[in-house]
């Protein structure tokens, strides 16, 4: 794999360069470190900022669901009064001061709603019958704030009108028919500022509008919001139109443009209320309702250059003690490989390189021994070298003296021989001095 890799042009050079220094190795293994870091980081940025933009679309959604369940048990409520009311026998006998006294009695006593106003309305002549407030008697129908004809299919349908002004507080009106006089019929008038009292905003800066099918922001937290158009022109906000058709849901453009709280970018959640044609539309500010995912996204990024600044604080730390700490060890092998055996070695430190110090420094007194060994041996053999020279030199003197000797001693017996051969005239005493005579020539 090694020689496949070298054998590249660019990439061979590249992988030769690495390995030619351990910091840069240090440095490549900690960039794969921190490229598989930073793969994993983006996918949990982006798996974390999903999962957290998700949390907070289910949240306002469930808060918007919430609502409308709130403001059906509100006009469920509100009708049951309605029809309860106008069951009552005050209402058989036809006494108008009776009646009168009965509807200012339910105004002010009842604690499950809160009622503005209620009157007795004659079908037959369109007019105000009997009231819980005198300045409305024989008012006629088209001077009241609501102008929704409705058709009854039994005494038991009570019917919801829009949204309208009464005494500066903002109402809607129940209508039911009276069953004991079908010519009539009982309008109840309740205050809506209360029902947002058990409304919660799951973020921060957050405020509701409830619209209608015609576009009137029929509920709202805030006054001024009320009876006004939840969009400018004719167009109606998807959400709304959504939200009519039964469906519930987020969007990032609610196009809600005629409130000055509203100025930048924010998100909203709708949901439909059952049985009316109201849409409940939760709104908060972009930067409140992902301040969380904003804050967890910084978190993983300054993770991600805390881990950057770190490896790089490794490789430029750790790096730098290990390749100075071999640098070193290096220069002093080669002062050692020179003859220079006066080197001094960090061996204070309790690291593995104080181990490495301390073990090469071990074996540089033991070679310093050994070589002083080897040199009083050395000398020592030149010694005995010497004094065997000065022997065998001896040796050499006194081999030729002692052979130019026996040479002249040979020489006198030959003589002596040969002078003693020839005085006498044995034949077999002649052979013997001539064999003597012979074996003299041959040593000497």
């Amino acid at each position: 794999m090694r020689r496949s890799l070298s054998s590249l042009p660019v990439l061979g050079t590249v992988v030769d360069v690495v390995r030619s220094s351990f910091r840069r190795k240090l440095t490549t293994a900690l960039l794969v470190v921190f490229l598989i870091i930073s793969i994993g980081t983006v996918g949990l940025y982006v798996q974390v900022g999903g999962l957290l933009e998700e949390n907070v679309e289910q949240s306002m959604t469930a808060a918007a669901e919430t609502e409308a369940d709130e403001l059906r048990e509100w006009c469920g409520k509100n009708r049951l009064v309605t029809q309860l009311l106008s069951e009552h026998p005050v209402f058989e006998d036809g006494d108008r001061t009776e009646v009168r006294e009965y509807l200012q009695a339910q105004r002010g006593g009842r604690s499950d709603t809160e009622i503005v106003r209620a009157y007795v309305i004659d079908r037959r002549n369109q007019t105000v019958a009997v009231s819980s407030d005198e300045d409305m008697k024989s008012q006629p129908i088209e001077e009241l704030g609501w102008t929704e004809r409705f058709a009854f299919q039994d005494f038991d349908d009570v019917q919801v009108t829009g949204p309208y002004a009464v005494q500066d507080e903002t109402v809607i009106g129940f209508i039911s028919p009276i069953r004991r006089t079908p010519e009539q019929l009982l309008v109840v008038e309740v205050d809506t500022a209360t029902i947002f009292d058990r409304f919660e905003h799951p973020v921060d800066g957050g405020f509701t509008r409830v619209v209608n099918s015609n576009g009137t922001v029929v509920f709202s937290d805030d006054a001024a919001a009320t009876l006004t158009q939840y969009r400018d022109g004719n167009r109606r906000a998807p959400a709304v139109s959504s939200g009519l058709r039964g469906d519930s849901g987020f969007t990032e453009s609610p196009a809600y443009e005629t409130q000055p709280e509203t100025e930048g970018e924010y998100v909203a959640a709708y949901a439909a209320v059952p049985n009316t044609d109201w849409v409940v539309i939760e709104h908060a500010p972009a930067s409140e309702a992902y301040v969380i995912t904003q804050q967890a996204l910084r978190w993983i990024g300054g993770i991600a250059a805390f881990t950057l600044l770190a490896l790089v604080g490794v490789v430029g730390v750790l790096g730098r003690d290990v390749t100075g700490a071999l640098s070193r060890l290096t220069d002093r092998a080669e002062q050692i490989e020179d003859g220079q055996y006066d080197v001094e070695f960090d061996t204070d430190r309790p690291d593995e390189f104080g181990d490495l110090n301390r073990t090469i420094a071990s074996t540089r007194d033991a070679l310093q021994q050994r070589i002083e060994e080897i040199r009083e041996t050395q000398t020592e053999l030149e010694a005995s070298n010497a004094s065997l020279e000065e022997r065998s030199e001896m040796v050499n003197v006194l081999n030729r003296i002692l052979r130019h000797n026996v040479r002249n001693e040979v020489n006198v017996i030959t003589g002596r021989a040969e002078l003693a051969a020839s005085r006498i005239d044995d034949e077999a005493a002649q052979a013997d001095f001539r064999r003597v005579i012979a074996s003299l020539r041959t040593r000497g």
